[in-house]
């Protein structure tokens, strides 16, 4: 125990510097169990009481937020995954007879589906996601509030909605690790479209002035900055993931199912006394998952809400409107959120209710 103390004093405990002392998976997996089980609990409780605690105890300084879908269905956007409302479930009814797109909506998203096999899927989703009538929700004013309060370190998103920035958040603050709507360019040349122009032809779909003719001016598929499968992620993901991850002392993350990587490493690249919160409709990124019925992968250094020897992962099942609500109640911030999203705070509810898809 003394050992690792004076380990500790000098270096993040992170599993990147595991990696430098152990030479196999099996003996940072090890390590990683002996050192979390040995740390004392990071919380009073176990809540969104603990969690606000924390922050006002003036413990959590350096704020670390990840989010994914969830946090803009109620600006209108619908998520992916949803069985009825998601993206991907529109994608499969609109494409019945398509075979990939059946057995893989995911494929909307594939470079190769997008370049040799049929890129109408994707304009179409296109369409549906860029529209100029979505407007930030409470959860992007939120992460905005985190900021303006001095404690945001960075926000990590698999949107490519760009809600966060319309927010008010600089693009210093801001990594679309799956990119955005924000430019556009040739797909084997590179040249750059104006994202205007793209945006205009993709409203107009396949009609007279539409996608199908501004690929013909380019002579050339344009695809906007949005990462497809088979694409590298933006270095600006890479090059600033060490640096945040080791100073964060609290972790957030919301609004995902957290099954694409290497996003959903990021839970694990914390330090071991860094506190995290999920804020979702479901479990997601688990350790040890809980159903081995579905396809529900572990994820290493996940989640560990259930296990007896959790010391500081926090599960707040829920929207996450209403758990940024709850969370800003209990840090005596609702003034200042109202104030950014121009709404009346929900009244409190008498018992939390789980909403489930």
């Amino acid at each position: 125990r003394s050992a690792r103390a004076g380990v500790n004093d000098c270096f993040p405990l992170t599993p990147v510097f595991l990696l430098r002392l152990c030479s196999t998976m099996g003996q940072v997996e090890s390590a990683i169990q002996d050192l979390e089980s040995d740390l004392p609990p990071q919380l009073e409780t176990f809540d969104l009481k603990g969690v606000a605690e924390k922050i006002k105890a003036g413990d959590c300084k350096r704020i670390l937020v990840m989010t994914g879908a969830g946090v803009s269905v109620s600006a209108g956007i619908p998520d992916f995954r949803s069985p009825q409302s998601g993206l991907f479930a529109k994608i499969r009814a609109r494409y019945p007879d398509d075979e990939m797109l059946s057995r893989r909506p995911e494929c909307v998203f594939d470079l190769a589906y997008f370049q040799d096999v049929n890129e109408a899927p994707f304009y179409e989703v296109s369409q549906e996601i860029m529209s100029e009538g979505y407007k930030p929700t409470p959860t992007h004013h939120f992460i905005k509030l985190l900021d303006d309060k001095g404690l945001l370190v960075r926000c990590y998103t698999q949107n490519i909605d760009s809600l966060e920035t319309a927010a008010g958040l600089s693009s210093e603050k801001v990594i679309a690790a799956h990119g955005n709507f924000d430019g556009a360019r040739c797909l084997k040349t590179g040249k750059e479209v104006p994202i205007a122009e793209f945006k205009e032809a993709v409203r107009k779909g396949d009609a007279e002035g539409g996608w199908r003719d501004l690929n013909k001016k380019y002579g050339d598929l344009v695809k906007p900055d949005v990462v497809f499968y088979g694409e590298a992620l933006p270095r600006r993901f890479f090059s600033s993931l060490g640096k945040d991850t080791a100073e964060a002392d609290l972790l957030i993350v919301m609004g995902t199912a957290l099954k694409v990587g290497p996003f959903n490493r990021l839970v694990g690249q914390v330090p071991f006394n860094c506190v995290r919160l999920l804020v979702n409709r479901d479990p997601a990124g688990l350790a040890r998952p809980d159903n081995t019925d579905d396809d529900t992968m572990p994820l290493p250094q996940g989640f560990v809400f259930n296990d007896d020897k959790n010391v500081r992962d926090v599960f707040h099942q829920g929207d996450c409107d209403a758990g940024v609500w709850e969370l800003a109640r209990l840090l005596d911030w609702v003034g200042d959120l109202e104030r950014l999203t121009g709404q009346k705070a929900p009244a409190k509810q008498s018992a939390e209710k789980p909403v489930m898809e």
